[in-house]
């Protein structure tokens, strides 16, 4: 089965649990807020689930989003060791 999110999708979810603030989140990324929230969306779609709920300013993850981060934290830094490595560095 072929994934359904993109490196771009784990590295917003990686932003959003670590940033307390879609905006801070979105700053950390080098992306507006509203491409943030376009990214969110789309993951939403694909996968067919209720990522993060809005709660004032902040979002809340849902227990979907929590899966995924600890997923997306795990195969960013897998790939990051794996470009050293494949770089000799």
């Amino acid at each position: 089965m072929r994934p359904r999110l993109d490196i771009r999708h784990l590295e917003m979810i990686k932003a959003l649990a670590a940033e307390p603030t879609l905006a801070e989140a979105a700053e950390a990324l080098g992306v507006t807020p509203s491409a943030l929230s376009h990214r969110i969306r789309e993951a939403e779609r694909r996968l067919n689930a209720t990522l993060y709920e809005k709660r004032g300013r902040r979002l809340r993850a849902t227990p979907a989003a929590e899966v995924l981060s600890e997923a997306a934290n795990r195969l960013l830094d897998d790939l990051g060791r794996s470009e050293m490595l494949a770089a000799g560095t």
